[in-house]
């Protein structure tokens, strides 16, 4: 009986081996789908966050040298009752960063020729979140304050 009971539990231990082995063959088998699905929404979502991050910032480019639409943001701004924490000009742009409750405001103004300059508003929410009407509030408000102002174009040639 001895020997019997030794060849049972070879035989049982093989049949465990080879049902494991299967359940492992099914498993990857099975998961192989479900990971070229979650590749898939990985990659789309990643794709969406890139997406929303670019189309989320307002840009647009008005007719002003880089110190007119300066000072016309920081004009907006005050008259939006949003913080203005720093304000850094350089020759070749300059920087707006401002708050409004929970919102990280960065503006970035960078000249594209002498009378006209490109404005980039970026309203950040928790550092994750982008507030696109705010932005877009903003660029708004700035073009009514340049359009308020009288337009100083260089000197042209007769």
């Amino acid at each position: 009986m001895g020997i019997f009971n030794k060849m049972i539990q070879l035989e049982t231990m093989r049949v465990r081996k080879i049902f494991i082995s299967l359940m492992l063959l099914g498993v990857l088998v099975l998961n192989n789908g479900c990971v070229t699905i979650l590749a898939a929404g990985a990659i789309t979502g990643a794709a969406q966050y890139v997406k929303y991050t670019v189309d989320s910032t307002a840009k647009k480019t008005f007719i002003g040298n880089l110190n007119r639409v300066t000072l016309a943001s920081i004009k907006v701004l005050k008259k939006m009752r949003i913080t203005i924490n720093t304000v850094k000009k350089h020759e070749t742009s300059a920087k707006i960063q401002a708050v409004a409750n929970d919102l990280k405001i960065k503006i970035s103004i960078h000249p594209i020729t002498d009378i006209t300059t490109k404005v980039s508003i970026d309203a950040l929410k928790y550092a994750v979140l982008r507030d696109r009407a705010t932005a877009a509030e903003i660029i708004a408000q700035i073009d009514a304050a340049l359009a308020d102002q009288p337009v100083l174009l260089g000197k042209r040639d007769s």
